[in-house]
């Protein structure tokens, strides 16, 4: 199970994702970053062996707190159908004009990592920041598109981010899809022989 434990880990940096990749923008705000606010996720992931497992994911803004004298956005995120994933994380999450910011619940002694460096556009470029030094990976802002996801709704003008990512030896590729005052509405992962797509089910806005 520890093969798995690794593979599924590179879908499950969704948090990351959800709130790495996003913009500063006034109009339009691609993660509108807010106390309640809430994302649920639905997905199927297919193993090499041929199986295939529904997977659940919803994410929550459940508070502000002060972390190291600045202050954070507390993300509690929940999952559910894949084996060898925890089965809720913790992230702390500040939004500058530099970027995103993230701190891991379980490295709150240690300095955050930037991220996201802002703002997001076509053609920029990023490494992967993770506290996991056999974990290297790069990011590009690859355009524009109009997204459908599961159950027909449509997101136009979303920014899609491609990852590339190593660890130990195992070559994954995500993209991510970013749409306007939303934030992910779909992200496609494949991993080793592990493949995973995963569609935006509801969007519910916080308060500031």
């Amino acid at each position: 199970m520890s093969t798995t434990l690794q593979k599924t880990t590179f879908y499950f940096c969704i948090v990351l994702s959800l709130l790495a990749s996003c913009g500063k923008e006034k109009k339009p705000d691609y993660h509108p970053m807010s106390v309640g606010a809430q994302w649920e996720y639905s997905g199927t992931m297919r193993f090499g062996s041929g199986e295939v497992v529904n997977v659940k994911s919803v994410g929550y803004i459940a508070e502000k707190e002060m972390l190291q004298g600045k202050e954070y956005f507390k993300l509690i995120t929940t999952y559910e159908g894949a084996a060898g994933t925890p089965p809720q994380t913790v992230s702390y999450l500040r939004k500058t004009e530099e970027g995103i910011y993230l701190i891991a619940a379980e490295h709150k002694d240690q300095p955050e990592l930037l991220s996201t460096p802002l703002p997001i556009k076509t053609g920029r470029t990023w490494e992967l920041a993770s506290y996991d030094p056999t974990v290297k990976g790069t990011y590009s802002v690859e355009g524009k598109e109009t997204v459908y996801v599961t159950g027909g709704e449509k997101y136009e003008d979303c920014f899609k981010i491609f990852l590339q990512q190593e660890k130990d030896g195992t070559r994954g590729e995500r993209l991510d899809y970013i749409a306007p005052n939303v934030g992910m509405v779909k992200q496609l992962v494949t991993f080793g022989d592990i493949s995973l797509e995963v569609n935006l089910k509801r969007y519910t806005p916080g308060s500031n």
